[in-house]
């Protein structure tokens, strides 16, 4: 199967891409296959991220290699508009870099003159974890660094991730439309399914409104996500650990960021791996309900297969710390939790 036009003819180069332009990641993943295809599709897709850098003042060739060299990935509405184009206009650029990996991505950002640090005094807080739960906090988040442009109000923010991989703060973000990446190597989709059809689990959380900015989900409601606050109303019952079916579509389900409910697509062919660091497993925030009883879990994210508990016969804690703005009138850290971890 090809892209073919009237008589039998190959449809030119400039009208493939033009198709292109429209599909969403999942359907690029499929057509990659075709006869002929598979060069269009991948220079495509790279074409979409460098367009969106370009328009941020990047330029597309130096932050690609910087990306591909830091694991520095893009996500946000700019990696939902290349993954699903048409879904919205990226206002900002949000990039998440692996811990301790973020000098390359400030000095990239720094070099585009446009914009300028946005300056806010920080302080150190640290949570006591077991090593299971040491990703847990801050939704994942090391350090948050602001950036402005005062001419044109764009914005550009690093985050660096408690974690060496730099997904971690993704499986903390408030829907799942918003769980794609794009990394220096290919995009990624982690709820592919749904995000085609122009819907988002909520991952829920216990302090939902204290964590996440005010308005922000009834802002992707506005363009037309049909947001699924339950999944229970979507299917009866829930995926277990063995079962395969709906467990791309279910809040209670145990992920992976390999597993075959992702859609990802590389650059080139001989890319093996497009996600930089560690695999994580991760299960969204979720109710329980049963009779009277109505209980929230909050999103969970751990290091795939780390097992630490055959390592040691104790419950070990250990300290996690971050950074957070620091509030002017009281000197603490600011109560407001989504300005700690979220641009």
């Amino acid at each position: 199967m090809c892209f073919m036009g009237t008589k039998g003819r190959r449809l030119p180069p400039e009208m493939i891409s033009h198709v292109l332009d429209y599909l969403p990641l999942r359907s690029l993943q499929h057509i990659v296959d075709f006869p002929d295809m598979e060069n269009h599709v991948r220079t495509h897709l790279k074409r979409r991220l460098s367009t969106t850098l370009s328009a941020f003042g990047f330029s597309a060739e130096k932050a690609i290699d910087v990306m591909q060299r830091s694991g520095t990935i893009l996500s946000g509405s700019a990696a939902l508009e290349i993954v699903q184009p048409g879904t919205c206009t990226p206002e900002d650029l949000n990039f998440y870099c692996p811990l301790g990996s973020s000098a390359a991505a400030l000095e990239l950002i720094s070099h585009t003159k446009e914009y300028q640090p946005v300056e806010e005094r920080k302080a150190t807080v640290a949570i006591p974890r077991t090593p299971f739960s040491q990703l847990n906090v801050n939704n994942g988040v090391k350090c948050v660094h602001r950036f402005r442009d005062a001419t044109t109000e764009k914005r550009i923010t690093l985050i660096e991730s408690l974690s060496p991989s730099p997904l971690l703060p993704l499986f903390f973000f408030h829907l799942t439309a918003l769980m794609n990446c794009v990394t220096g190597t290919g995009a990624v989709s982690f709820y592919p399914e749904l995000t085609e059809s122009s819907a988002a689990l909520l991952n829920r959380g216990i302090h939902f409104g204290a964590i996440h900015k005010p308005l922000e989900v009834e802002k992707w409601i506005s363009r037309d996500i049909r947001l699924i606050t339950d999944c229970h109303d979507e299917h009866p019952g829930h995926p277990n650990l063995t079962t395969r079916e709906k467990r791309g579509m279910c809040q209670w389900a145990y992920r992976h960021s390999a597993d075959d409910w992702t859609s990802a697509l590389s650059f080139q062919a001989d890319v093996a791996k497009i996600n930089p660091g560690p695999e994580l497993g991760w299960r969204l925030g979720h109710v329980f309900k049963a009779g009277n009883r109505v209980r929230v879990y909050a999103p969970a994210v751990h290091t795939l297969h780390e097992e630490w508990h055959l390592r040691t016969f104790r419950l070990l804690e250990i300290w996690v710390e971050y950074t957070a703005p620091v509030d002017e009138e009281t000197n603490d850290a600011t109560s407001e939790l989504w300005r700690r971890s979220f641009p």
